[in-house]
């Protein structure tokens, strides 16, 4: 029977070992607290547990550990939201979210249980889920407050490149909040309504005058923008001049009510007029990509 008894104990501690080292908490031991195997029921606040050979590495497996929970729930719920809505979102935002303790706030972080035995460290952390939902909020705001001037009536592609980055970083912290059961402010929901429906790129309005290789300047405006002829849009005018091998383009863009929002003005002379037709194509580009990005 003592044989026996020792067989089983020996049993229960390796168990006990790898579904430490399988929840990552670091440490490998026989005999953990009743409490670091019972999962807290408490649904006011988020727990997590963690072992190591100090206080300090300990906490941190807890922390981590708790990140971990909120992970496994945003996993599962990015699933579901690919498979009943694979074509709300462009590939761009249609990202896999993966966060860690640095991507929570924990500010008010208590331990809510400790212990040390044979050499380990046990800890158990715990945080209010209104704490974080609140902080997660507020980040959400500060995030989602560059685009907040844009109503959909008219989208440049100076604005929908600030949608598509406001998106993209909000779109973590909403998977936090759905993690939560807290639901996405209206404001998320209304710029991503918008960036939608202009989706792959919003459209623009060009008019070219005197422009050679007009095929060239339009495939570099292509990349921002679905070039239309419809109007009360954003427009984007080129004007060219050449001269032999000597092509001078200016460049206007304006916005739905016809203001001027940006221009440019490119001079190229290169040795031959194909060379100096692709230089200030390129060049058109990089203005273009410079006014998406607001510089």
């Amino acid at each position: 029977m003592e044989r026996l008894a020792r067989s089983m104990a020996k049993g229960v501690g390796l168990v006990v070992c790898m579904a430490l080292l399988m929840g990552g908490l670091g440490a490998c031991v026989s005999n953990p607290p009743g409490w670091f195997l019972t999962k807290e029921p408490n649904s006011a606040k988020l727990y997590g547990v963690g072992a190591g050979e100090s206080l300090a590495n300990a906490k941190q497996e807890a922390i981590n550990d708790l990140a971990q929970s909120v992970q496994a729930k945003i996993s599962a719920q990015t699933q579901l939201q690919n498979t009943l809505h694979n074509d709300r979102f462009s590939s761009s935002l249609s990202q896999d979210i993966h966060i860690s303790s640095a991507n929570l706030p924990l500010q008010n972080l208590q331990i809510t249980n400790k212990s040390y035995a044979k050499g380990t460290y046990y800890v158990q952390v715990g945080i209010s889920r209104a704490d974080i939902i609140a902080a997660v909020q507020k980040r959400l705001q500060d995030i989602l407050g560059a685009s907040k001037h844009i109503d959909g009536t008219c989208v440049g592609i100076r604005e929908f490149a600030l949608l598509e980055s406001s998106l993209r970083q909000g779109r973590e912290i909403v998977q936090i909040l759905q993690s939560l059961d807290s639901a996405p402010p209206r404001e998320f929901t209304r710029l991503e309504s918008i960036y939608t429906a202009n989706t792959p790129a919003p459209k623009l309005l060009v008019q070219l005058d005197n422009v050679l290789e007009k095929e060239l300047f339009l495939a570099e405006i292509a990349k921002f923008a679905q070039i239309s002829t419809q109007p009360n849009l954003p427009a984007l005018e080129l004007h060219m001049q050449a001269n032999s091998n000597h092509i001078a383009l200016h460049a206007v863009l304006k916005d739905c009510q016809g203001r001027v929002i940006a221009q440019k003005s490119f001079q190229e002379r290169q040795s031959t007029r194909a060379y100096a037709l692709k230089r200030s194509a390129i060049v058109l580009y990089k203005w273009l990509d410079e006014v998406a990005r607001g510089e």
